[in-house]
């Protein structure tokens, strides 16, 4: 989910202002409804570079670039020819667009200062036969900013260590190798130690200790060590106590056959680990649920909570057996596509997803969170990523929670406000950024939205305040901020100008909405898919009215989509559908009205993810709905073509 890649899709918009008059002596332009959508072989260049920018229509196939219409939104920064050729000419950014007749398809460019160090992560290490490793090759400008861009990877030795072009490595026989990242001049070498992996001396299972519904077959692993810690990847022989409550094949694969117990076993090398399942035919019932990144969490009523979906950073609160289709085909991450219990005996009174980790309260308001912490996010004191959950390094006691990529704030039960993380675009004051920090200590509020660049907060006076990168902050930055480049934003809390009081407000990437007491709904920011629902494709910097008279009971924005429940528990969606809406479409349309979704879903309850929905309803089923690559949908699958328009029952055993 890194945030150039979120930059880099596009979609037509009828009746977007562009000039779409046949260029002289060329071809007519395309008609109508033809031009969908512009893409590149990447999103960020460097000056001098030149990037083919390719327009596509709705089945993917190219379109003539000399019937459409191009131009740069400063052509000082990126250029562009005729024919859609860009050409890189000073750092900033840049909107690409091309029109035909009544289509305006548009892209977002970044262009950076050139690389001038080359570094590469990690460095020096070790790794036992069978195991894996990803190297990132990371390069620098003259300011010590990171540009993004392509690499080249070489291996001294590929029978050592087997190394692909994305730097992923999987270490094949003993020995001492060199791993090499390039990028034009620059380059920036490790060596890596291939250690012999010794005879298993412990094997657990996973998943271990946990409840499955009669019909369902899930694949058990072994993990097993040998005496010096390293995982040893060899087949063990599976076994099971009562073939005719379970059975379970030589490759780990368990079908669930009758209610009962059983005990699975897995030997290797003479030693043989065990862990006991059980069959049963009560579903999961849910009080609330909660969309991540690329997973999913819920909460029974008793506090006991559940993760789905993708689970490589710990962000489903314990350590997960299977892996699924990764962002980066044909690689593959840890997944679980059935909720599994998160690891702790905390029982939680609410439950929150972010992008790469999760946090929950416990009855007396106590904050625990788990999964990454490369920003210091969870707030536990220290950077190290936690697999369960851990206590927020603080004595207070919160009534609710944000958390986001780089940060996460939560609201006191004396209203004061907190953040804790990263401050990449100023959503943290300076302190210490590994606990909570106090925010506008002046004031008090009732809810705050930590979006993934800007956060956005409620007083208790009724007025709304944001702070962070500029976009969605209600108003206009007044300050600067420097990540990959300097850019606009508010170091602070900045008033957002309307007369509008809020009571409920939600934050994504760039995007944010907000609900009145009377129930009538918000937007503001990016608007490029519609998502602020005006019925416009333009951003909007202030608070605007969403088109149509409803009254919403809660909003939760996704990526570049924003979905609704109304008071008689309908649903209603608007901005990207790439399945996200659940209403049986998924063709990347834009939607910058409210539309109908979660077809055949009466909730009671609303959350969404990266690139799919959740919801609840009131006899506490859950549904999920959108992308599925990971299993964050919860019905069992998972995969590239696993991704789903219409709601499915979240599938799980209490």
């Amino acid at each position: 989910m890194a945030q150039l890649a979120m930059l880099f899709t596009a979609t037509a918009a009828a009746g977007t202002a562009c000039d779409s008059t046949p260029i002289a002596g060329g071809p007519d332009p395309l008609p109508p409804g033809v031009l969908d959508r512009l893409a590149a072989e990447r999103d960020s260049v460097v000056v001098g570079d030149h990037l083919r920018i390719r327009a596509l229509g709705h089945d993917g196939t190219e379109l003539d670039p000399e019937r459409l219409r191009w131009a740069s939104s400063d052509p000082g920064v990126a250029s562009l020819s005729a024919l859609g050729d860009l050409a890189a000419l000073t750092p900033g950014l840049a909107e690409v667009r091309a029109a035909s007749t009544g289509d305006t398809a548009m892209l977002l460019i970044v262009v950076q200062k050139p690389p001038v160090v080359a570094r590469i992560v990690p460095q020096d290490t070790s790794v036992h036969v069978g195991g894996q490793i990803r190297f990132v090759g990371w390069f620098y400008d003259e300011d010590g900013r990171p540009v993004s861009g392509p690499s080249h990877w070489w291996v001294s030795d590929s029978t050592r260590l087997a190394l692909t072009t994305r730097g992923y490595a999987t270490a094949r026989a003993p020995g001492s190798v060199q791993v090499v990242v390039s990028r034009d001049s620059l380059a920036d070498t490790a060596r890596i130690l291939v250690l012999q992996v010794g005879a298993a001396v412990s094997v657990t299972i996973l998943p271990d200790s946990q409840a499955f519904l009669v019909g369902e077959a899930i694949r058990m692993v072994a993990d097993a060590r040998d005496d010096a810690g390293a995982r040893v990847y060899r087949t063990p022989t599976w076994t099971i106590s009562d073939t005719t409550i379970a059975t379970i094949g030589t490759t780990g694969i368990l079908t669930a056959r009758a209610l009962g117990e059983v005990t699975v076993s897995a030997m290797l090398d003479g030693v043989t680990g065990t862990t006991p399942l059980r069959v049963t035919d009560r579903p999961l019932r849910f009080s609330a649920v909660a969309g991540g990144g690329e997973f999913s969490c819920g909460l029974e009523s008793d506090g006991a909570s559940f993760c789905w979906g993708r689970g490589n950073t710990g962000q489903l609160g314990r350590v997960v057996p299977l892996q699924c289709a990764s962002d980066y085909a044909p690689y593959f991450v840890e997944c679980s596509p059935r909720p599994v219990r998160v690891q702790t005996d905390v029982r939680f009174a609410r439950l929150f997803a972010g992008p790469w980790h999760a946090c929950g309260l416990d009855p007396e308001g106590a904050a625990w969170c788990w999964g990454d912490n490369r920003w210091t996010q969870l707030g536990s004191g220290d950077g190290a990523t936690h697999w369960t959950p851990v206590p927020v390094n603080t004595t207070l006691r919160f009534r609710s929670l944000s958390p986001s990529y780089y940060h996460t704030c939560g609201v006191a039960l004396d209203g004061a406000l907190y953040c804790w993380g990263a401050p990449i675009w100023a959503q943290v004051p300076p302190g210490d950024w590994t606990s909570p920090i106090p925010v506008a200590p002046e004031r008090r509020f009732t809810a705050v939205a930590a979006g993934v660049d800007h956060t956005c907060a409620i007083a208790t006076d009724g007025t709304t305040w944001c702070w962070g990168r500029e976009g969605a902050l209600g108003g206009p930055a007044d300050s600067t901020c420097y990540w990959s480049g300097p850019e606009p934003c508010a170091s602070g809390p900045l008033l957002v100008p309307t007369d509008e009081q809020f009571v409920q407000i939600s934050a994504n990437t760039r995007n944010t909405c907000a609900l009145t007491g009377a129930g009538r709904a918000y937007c503001w920011g990016w608007n490029d898919y519609g998502q602020v629902g005006d019925g416009s494709e333009s951003s909007r910097e202030a608070p605007t009215p969403v088109a149509g008279d409803y009254r919403f009971a809660e909003l939760t924005v996704g990526f570049q989509y924003v979905c609704g429940r109304t008071l008689s528990d309908g649903m209603l969606c608007w901005g990207r559908n790439a399945g996200t809406f659940g209403d049986g479409r998924g063709l990347e349309l834009v939607n910058p009205l409210p539309v109908p979704g979660a077809f055949g879903v009466t909730a009671t309850g609303v959350s969404a993810g990266f690139e799919h929905t959740c919801a609840v309803t009131a006899g506490g089923a859950g549904y999920c709905w959108g992308r599925n690559w990971q299993g964050q949908v919860g019905n069992g699958q998972h995969g590239l073509t696993a991704r789903l328009l219409l709601p499915a029952e979240v599938r799980g055993a209490r």
